[in-house]
């Protein structure tokens, strides 16, 4: 198991505090109708210490191995827990390059990305999908500009912009530079965001919608380099807090994610 909630953690700190509280109450109460024997007074007193102590060790122990929690914003219900996103119920978020590129030969598109997994296992005529997405009116309407490349399409979309391709939301997501490298600054990503959740309330119709966590594989974050996980994660919950749309959202992250992000802390920051 990975440490990645401190045993000294202020959220893991504020919740022992709150069920300490409840526990004083009811001992007091109790206290006042039942007298402890001298003798028994300072074996009482170690059990109490010492259960006191497991009980921290068991909410520390608890915290680190949490692997779901739920959210309600906005009088929305959002998830977060582990699992395979591909196997989930309603539209399913699939992270494209502002260009929606779909050749997955590990120059354009990685093949080992989620997005070169839909491409590659998910999509049956890539050339009718290009053709679609070329044609599609409301991506019209998303147009930021064309470019001069080398490979891959010329024609780049507002980040943020879905295509609904059956069960799935293709979303532009991360600028490319010259050289095919995904990048994106922190200001790119919230807007990108913004922009995604009003595309989702176009789209939805109500359904379920499923995402991975954006921004976590190989996509470059300029000025921000060491941007964690953690600090993606709850960029992403805030957007949809501020977004104001309502939607039943679960992000969906691998197990290696799950032993980096503090769910107990999330739960706690954006606890209604």
């Amino acid at each position: 198991m990975k440490i990645k909630v401190k045993l000294l953690d202020k959220t893991l700190l504020n919740n022992y505090y709150n069920i300490l509280s409840v526990i004083s109450v009811i001992a007091s109460f109790l206290f006042l109708f039942c007298d402890i024997p001298d003798f028994a007074r300072l074996p009482a007193g170690i059990a109490l210490v010492l259960l006191f102590v497991s009980l921290y060790l068991l909410l520390w122990l608890r915290a680190n191995r949490k692997k779901k929690i739920i959210l309600h914003i906005n009088h929305s219900t959002v998830e977060i827990c582990g699992g395979d996103l591909f196997s989930c119920d309603g539209y399913k978020v699939i992270a494209f390059n502002e260009y929606f590129d779909t050749q997955a030969d590990d120059v354009i598109i990685s093949t080992r990305s989620l997005n070169g997994k839909y491409l590659l296992n998910y999509v049956t005529d890539l050339p009718d999908l290009d053709a679609r997405i070329a044609a599609d009116p409301h991506l019209r309407q998303c147009i930021a500009g064309t470019e001069d490349r080398p490979a891959g399409k010329n024609t780049k979309y507002t980040l943020g912009t879905v295509f609904k391709n059956g069960d799935y939301f293709l979303m532009a997501f991360s600028k490319f530079d010259s050289s095919n490298r995904a990048y994106l600054e922190i200001k790119d990503y919230i807007h990108c965001l913004i922009h995604f959740w009003e595309e989702c309330d176009i789209h939805s119709a109500g359904h379920p919608i499923s995402m991975a966590l954006p921004g976590t594989g190989i996509t470059r974050f300029r000025g921000y380099e060491n941007v964690s996980e953690q600090e993606l994660l709850e960029l992403l919950i805030w957007t949809f807090q501020t977004s104001k749309v309502r939607l039943n959202l679960k992000i969906v992250l691998t197990e290696a994610l799950l032993e980096k992000v503090n769910l107990c802390q999330l739960k706690e920051r954006f606890r209604n």
